[in-house]
């Protein structure tokens, strides 16, 4: 066991929508020689804590001790399912009573990858509504991948990324890269523009950067923005395109043949924000296959949410599962 690693966290529910996540977050662990961490957050009990309920036999149990008691079964039954899957994988369970999206997020600080499920994101509702996946996307420290299905990709499909060459598609770029090397696949990585440099709503979405530019000057964009990517990964074939497209749905579309597709985005402002003109948004709608979302590295002064750093207390060991609540 090497506890120094940072490990791939998944956050798992009682409703087993997150399933693909586990089985995506373990092969991830798995793939990279990093510990996996199953987290379950639960919610307080609405009731005063006093409050009991009696249950056959006269047992006296109050509801905290059964909301606890139900995350404590399911990381352990997830943790189950992973070992059969990844024998030699080492496997950390957690459960913390509190909000999924705040715990999450604390979570994100000391972790490798943040993995999430979908609920099916499939319409604008479902996605504003997403009160875990939304929050988590837009403030994770680390890089977040949102599972909506079972991952079928063919053995050798790509790893897709978007670029503009600012300092957040670098960060986007370099995650790209490493999950094509760790998957032995290769690289493709876009580079959209318009003519009116809008996408279809009349906003400038970043990507679509090639407002009064030729498309040769668009080339000489993306080639700078992989400069130096064979030096680095040398194993990784890279595929350039330049796309004269909306940003969303150029990636949407190469997002069918691919493993994996990641997009970065601006900063950690609030959620508010992320939500309005978000590629990331709107690929996490669309996409068929998992999509991570990457954030520049953290300022000195960054922290998570605008909450102090550290207010949100990290899960401490327990038996059979850890457990802070």
């Amino acid at each position: 066991m090497n506890s120094t690693l940072r490990p791939i966290v998944v956050g798992v529910d009682l409703a087993g929508s997150s399933e693909p996540a586990l089985e995506w977050a373990a092969a991830e662990a798995a793939r990279r020689g990093r510990p996996l961490r199953i987290l379950h957050a639960y919610p307080p009990p609405t009731y005063p804590s006093t409050g009991a309920g009696l249950l056959p036999g006269g047992t006296v149990v109050t509801l905290g001790e059964e909301l606890r008691k139900a995350a404590v079964a399911e990381v352990a039954d997830c943790a189950v399912r992973v070992r059969v899957a990844h024998p030699d994988l080492e496997v950390q369970t957690f459960t913390h009573c509190g909000p999924a999206a705040a715990t999450l997020l604390e979570a994100s600080r000391h972790a490798e990858t943040v993995v999430l499920g979908s609920r099916g994101l499939s319409t604008v509702a479902g996605i504003v509504l997403g009160s875990v996946s939304t929050p988590v996307c837009a403030r994770s420290v680390a890089p977040v991948v949102v599972v909506r299905y079972s991952p079928h990709a063919a053995p050798d499909a790509p790893v897709v990324v978007g670029v503009d060459g600012s300092g957040t598609s670098r960060a986007a770029l370099a995650f790209a890269a490493a999950q094509a090397s760790s998957r032995r696949v290769g690289l493709t990585v876009v580079h959209t523009w318009r003519v009116d440099g809008t996408e279809g709503d009349g906003s400038s979405l970043g990507w679509s950067t090639g407002w009064g530019r030729l498309p040769e000057e668009e080339e000489a964009v993306l080639a700078e923005a992989v400069a130096g990517l064979g030096e680095q990964f040398p194993d990784v074939v890279v595929h350039r395109e330049v796309v004269s497209d909306y940003t969303a749905d150029a990636l949407e579309r190469l997002s069918r043949d691919a493993c994996l597709l990641v997009v970065g985005t601006h900063g950690r402002g609030t959620v508010s924000g992320w939500l309005r003109g978000s590629v990331s948004q709107a690929v996490l709608r669309a996409a068929p296959c998992p999509v991570a979302v990457v954030h520049p590295a953290p300022d000195e002064d960054d922290h998570v949410g605008g909450d102090p750093p550290g207010s949100i207390e990290p899960a401490v060991p327990a038996s059979p599962a850890h457990d802070s609540a």
